[in-house]
């Protein structure tokens, strides 16, 4: 017979968070509308700049804890997203560029970065 557990919050005796071991999960995730410009959903993102056509830079809630060890994943159906040089622990730049390479901004725009928290 299977094991059912149910819970409405998992924390340590001491009331803080529970250390996941052998498990990653996005520590940031971000759905946007460029045009509009609307953050339809999002975890960790504290706001979001439109830095010109087809350019977002995603500010984050809580900093990553080093910038070398994010690992960014974005997408906007059929256009094409660029991850940017320009990146730190507290924020990402995404340029969204059409099959032709000029800046586009979309109305589906995901961010989602995995890695650790500082």
């Amino acid at each position: 017979m299977a094991s059912l557990f149910k819970v409405d919050a998992l924390q340590k005796a001491d009331g803080s968070p529970v250390d996941l071991t052998g498990q990653s999960a996005a520590k940031v995730l971000c759905h946007y509308n460029q045009i509009t410009p609307t953050i339809k959903g999002s975890v960790n993102i504290s706001s979001v700049t439109d830095e010109g056509t087809g350019i977002t830079r995603y500010n984050f809630t809580n900093s990553m804890a080093s910038a070398n060890e994010m690992y960014p994943a974005f997408g906007s159906g059929a256009n094409e997203s660029n991850f940017s040089s320009d990146f730190a622990v507290s924020n990402v730049q995404v340029k969204t560029k059409d099959s032709s390479g000029t800046s586009q901004d979309q109305h589906r725009h995901s961010f989602l970065c995995a890695g650790d928290l500082a």
